[in-house]
């Protein structure tokens, strides 16, 4: 299932416009999931997951790296929205993957740790917005409502700790939402592989192109 593109008539899934290529939303979406499932973990504090370093290597790489290169290959399609809101995710995992490495000195270029928590605080606030994509399908509403509510916490969360507090209930229901936001991703990415021309069946991710929202 791919990001914006026209859904084929009478079916539940997204069809591409050059169908001689393949379609990155899957690779897209499973990137994407699997790098915030790895967050969500962490975040949460599960299996002793206490230090960053382990949800590096999938933020840059597969949540980062590869995202943008699915988000380049929308572009390819003309697909505007699936470029945008891909590639714009790869590039946050891109980013928020440098924050945490300390040798490029971002941690270390605050005088204390309030001070860096603040600043991390207002960057998430900087990206967490909610993507109008009332005519994809509810399945990626869904999915994108879930992303806007987890960065919201995060940023939350980092206010919170910001102020000096250590109470991290905030941080920790990030990390649940998270965990929510990652399967619903990997729902989308598999209603992308499950086509017709592969399964004999397709998830549902119900069409919203042919409601008029105009009041």
């Amino acid at each position: 299932m791919s990001l914006g593109n026209t859904l084929e008539n009478g079916k539940g899934y997204l069809i591409l416009t050059k169908p001689n290529a393949a379609d990155p939303g899957p690779l897209a979406f499973s990137a994407f999931a699997l790098t915030t499932f790895v967050l969500s973990i962490h975040l949460i504090g599960s299996s002793k997951l206490t230090a960053p370093n382990i949800v590096l290597g999938a933020a840059l790489f597969y949540g980062g790296l590869i995202q943008i290169l699915a988000g380049m290959w929308y572009f390819y399609y003309g697909n505007t929205f699936g470029a945008t809101v891909t590639a714009s995710y790869g590039a946050f995992w891109i980013s928020y993957g440098i924050i945490k490495i300390p040798a490029f000195g971002v941690e270390a270029a605050y005088e204390t740790k309030e001070n860096f928590e603040n600043a991390i605080a207002v960057y998430l606030a900087a990206w967490t917005i909610f993507i109008a994509s009332l005519r994809t399908t509810a399945a990626i509403v869904i999915l994108l409502f879930f992303a806007f509510i987890q960065l919201l916490l995060l940023t939350i969360g980092n206010f919170i700790h910001s102020n000096g507090s250590t109470h991290n209930d905030v941080i920790v229901a990030t990390g649940y939402v998270g965990i929510i936001t990652a399967l619903i991703a990997w729902y989308n990415s598999l209603a992308g592989l499950l086509t017709k021309e592969t399964h004999f069946i397709s998830l549902p991710v119900l069409d919203l192109s042919h409601y008029n929202f105009k009041h």
